[in-house]
């Protein structure tokens, strides 16, 4: 394997790439694997951003959602009032309601965690992915496997 160099202000760089002709085919394959895993890496990022954002504005949209219901509720109650009967029933409607709220933003934060927790191990493996492949490519080039 013979090195490039280009001189630039009686300094001497070391070439970034090697030209595919001077490369054996595996360390073409090399290469190629490493686009592909650096794509795959930058695919994973986009969507961990995407998913992460739409889960952030679910949170508000589920509360929002509830607290037109319990707004509903509080005023079928101040309509209801002088009849013991309908406006216990609707204090406990809006107690059901208030708790349902909880329970969705609960479930809406968990799946905000969730999805963090799954995105953020899915990038760890490309990473690791691309760090083989890269080693891979080091290893060939140092060794001149064809």
């Amino acid at each position: 394997m013979s090195l490039f160099y280009e001189s630039l202000e009686s300094r001497m760089f070391l070439s970034a790439t090697l030209p595919h002709k001077l490369l054996s085919p595996t360390q073409q394959a090399d290469q190629q694997a490493i686009a592909t895993d650096q794509q795959t890496l930058a695919t994973d990022r986009a969507t961990r951003t995407s998913t992460l954002a739409s889960d952030r504005a679910a949170i508000p949209a589920v509360r929002n959602s509830d607290n037109a219901t319990i707004s509903a509720d509080l005023a079928r109650q101040r309509d209801d009032r002088g009849n013991p009967s309908q406006e216990q029933a609707d204090i406990d409607q809006t107690r059901a309601d208030r708790s349902k709220l909880l329970v969705d933003v609960h479930a809406a934060v968990l799946t905000q965690i969730s999805d963090n927790r799954t995105t953020n191990q899915q990038i760890l493996t490309d990473l690791k992915t691309l760090s083989g492949a890269r080693l891979k490519y080091l290893y060939d080039l140092a060794h001149h496997v064809q």
